[in-house]
């Protein structure tokens, strides 16, 4: 994909998404580290169908996600993943609450 029409989507799915990843919905940034590695939150632009598996660089089948997603994914399904990722973000929020709440005795 080039640049400037990557950009050009970026631009549109970071404001239909809120700025937010499709899968955790972390907060994403546009930084990257010095010398170009991305920091876990870093914004990457995910097909949802794979390419290798007839996915087209249509809007419609990308998706900005962060870039621990992107990299967990791996070959599994984009609706399989976002589920697995909620419960977990779900339920480490649930025990971050429970922690937070908890004092000692």
């Amino acid at each position: 994909m080039r640049r400037r029409r990557r950009n050009r989507i970026a631009k549109v799915l970071r404001a239909a998404q809120h700025g937010r990843c499709a899968y955790c919905q972390r907060r994403l940034t546009t930084s990257t580290r010095p010398g170009g590695r991305p920091y876990w939150n870093t914004e990457t632009i995910e097909h949802l169908q794979r390419r290798a598996e007839g996915g087209t660089d249509r809007l419609e089948n990308l998706a900005l996600v962060c870039y621990e997603c992107n990299s967990l994914r791996g070959s599994m399904p984009w609706v399989l993943f976002a589920t697995i990722r909620q419960r977990h973000v779900r339920s480490l929020e649930r025990m971050l609450a429970y922690c937070n709440g908890w004092r000692p005795g």
